[in-house]
């Protein structure tokens, strides 16, 4: 039969739920059966939360990771990953208190033999928030937190309301405090024209609290790494500020006995003999993360026969990225079951992953890892066994692919799925992943879209494009911060955007949209959009448009196509 290709559809990809991946290697050496080694306590960004050990019994040695009040983080460990340096295939590890929320969780692994000798073992912790409709790993503008905060810290921009606790005063703005609180909103909306609101007083928490609490309504994230905090609890419900409760509530969350008893039983319900405990490193160490890295996890059906093109996956970041194609003979046998019956399958299958343009989007891709896994199985789960792909062309190239060769034939009648990660590192100094509040950004567009508060009118000719708020425009640009420094009125304050069709005036309020939550809903290749980013100084922005409209060197792209 001649050569044919398995068709492919895309049907699913995880990227606005991206996770935070920590890699820790465990050295290991003169290991000997029949005994129980760990390390010490792991710091993660300066706490003591994770543990890894090792029961090396001679019959059914086990591996294990702990987490411990990773809760008082905001965060929890969704999955644990593990490998023996040498090898390639990873290994799930099984959640085997049924512990998720972070208080204390417990991941082991049963090994076929015992360790013996030297050896190095690889954790791939993946991270998510304590609520992921709360709180979450989320890429946007990082310079945004800092500019909004500053108008806080330094007086600036238009404040024209300050809270006032023990003693302490923080300038603020009514427009941003409203966006996020109901509570704020409606006591902002009852003043009299005479009888504004000039001071909130809040004497029954302490000052440090009241600034973290306001950090967080600027921001969407922790001024510190640790969010078990009864007082700023209390803020949060006080104001309704509802998912930095939530994940107040979480990190506020104690180890029970029930937890307790199945964390025992879940390392220890194998046997009773007790072993020699040894601390291997007898040292501190610590996990570090890097905040431009990001994974992406994506699901490609496989649904029998079909052409030779690759098919187009997700977009990402409104442009098409991701294309997979599978290749092999497709060839009858014997399914040499009971039946016995023919069977099509593809022989010595070969999987393509291919990123084009990856540079544009500015990113490179770290490693790539796959396995074959069964529509049958839970889609919120990676499977156990899973392979790196191999990089076909230098990591700097034009267009990247990669391939894997499974070791086994992929029988054509059979709805399986190949899933992909992919680890991506962001070459853009200021656009990259935070931990933070799922909706802080989202609110406060939503403010600008109803008119909340806002104290600028902005226009394209004669068109009013929308309403906004002068502490945001001006905290995000220096060039509206002096338009509007120049202006003085008492009354709403008018910026005026140049443009020639309607086309571009949609361009321009997602230029403002880009301002408030510091991330796109458009394509960053769009010239108006980078013109717009340059004339305002927006500088994160001006570095995505630069990118995306960049025209790569002849010779170098189409070398790295013909190199594939």
């Amino acid at each position: 039969m001649a050569d044919e290709m398995l068709r492919s559809r895309f049907t699913e990809m995880v990227a606005n739920n991206s996770r935070i991946q920590l890699s820790y290697e465990w050295e290991l050496d003169n290991i000997e059966e029949n005994r129980l080694y760990s390390s010490k306590m792991i710091l993660f960004r300066g706490q003591k939360v994770f543990r890894v050990g090792l029961k090396n019994l001679n019959t059914k040695p086990t591996l294990f990771f702990v987490a411990f009040n990773l809760n008082k983080m905001g965060m929890q460990v969704a999955d644990v990953q593990h490998y023996t340096q040498g090898v390639n295939t990873l290994k799930l590890m099984v959640n085997e208190n049924g512990g998720k929320d972070g208080t204390l969780q417990l991941f082991i692994s049963r090994l076929s033999t015992p360790v013996v000798g030297r050896c190095t073992i690889v954790f791939r912790i993946n991270i998510e928030g304590s609520s992921e409709s709360s709180y979450s790993y989320r890429q946007r503008d990082c310079l945004m937190k800092k500019q909004l905060w500053a108008a806080v810290v330094q007086n600036q921009n238009w404040s024209d309301v300050e809270v006032v606790a023990n003693g302490k005063t923080f300038s603020a703005h009514k427009a941003v405090l409203a966006a996020q609180s109901s509570v704020f909103a409606d006591e902002f909306m009852k003043e009299q024209p005479r009888k504004q609101v000039r001071w909130i007083v809040i004497d029954d928490v302490n000052a440090s609290s009241v600034e973290q609490f306001l950090y967080f309504i600027y921001t969407g994230e922790s001024i510190t790494p640790m969010l078990d905090n009864k007082e700023l609890f209390k803020l949060a419900e006080r104001y309704r500020i509802v998912h930095l409760a939530i994940v107040c509530e979480s990190a506020l969350k104690k180890i029970d006995t029930v937890q307790m008893a199945n964390f025992v039983s879940g390392l220890h319900s194998e046997n009773v003999a007790s072993f020699s405990f040894e601390i291997r490193p007898d040292k501190d160490t610590e996990i570090f993360f890097d905040r431009s890295s990001s994974n992406f996890q994506c699901r490609w059906s496989l649904d029998g026969k079909a052409t030779h093109s690759p098919t187009a996956m997700n977009e990402y970041q409104h442009e098409d990225l991701f294309f997979a194609h599978l290749t092999g003979p497709v060839v009858t046998k014997s399914s040499g079951n009971y039946y016995n019956h023919n069977i099509e399958v593809i022989e010595r299958p070969l999987i393509h992953l291919m990123c084009a343009k990856p540079r544009n989007f500015g990113f490179k891709i770290d490693e790539v890892k796959y396995c074959i896994q069964s529509r049958w199985d839970k889609h919120d789960e990676f499977p156990v066994n899973n392979w790196k792909m191999k990089p076909r062309s230098r990591s700097d190239a034009e267009t990247l692919l990669f391939t894997a060769k499974p070791d086994f034939d992929l029988q054509c009648n059979i709805k399986d799925e190949c899933v992909f990660k992919i680890q991506l590192l962001s070459t853009i100094e200021n656009y990259r992943y935070e931990m933070m509040d799922a909706g802080w950004a989202g609110q406060l567009w939503d403010a600008a879209i109803a008119q909340k508060f806002t104290d600028v009118e902005v226009f394209c000719g004669s068109v009013k494009i929308m309403e906004a708020h002068r502490v945001v425009l001006s905290a995000r640009s220096s060039v509206m911060d002096a338009m509007l420094t120049k202006i003085n009125n008492t009354g709403k304050s008018t910026i005026c955007i140049s443009c020639n069709s309607v086309v571009e005036t949609c361009i321009i309020k997602h230029f403002l949209q880009f301002l408030y939550t510091g991330s796109l809903e458009i394509s960053a290749s769009n010239e108006k959009l980078l013109e717009l980013a340059e004339t305002y100084e927006v500088e994160t922005l001006k570095q995505i448009c630069q990118l995306a409209n960049r025209i790569p060197d002849e010779d170098a792209f189409t070398t790295s196509l013909i190199a594939l």
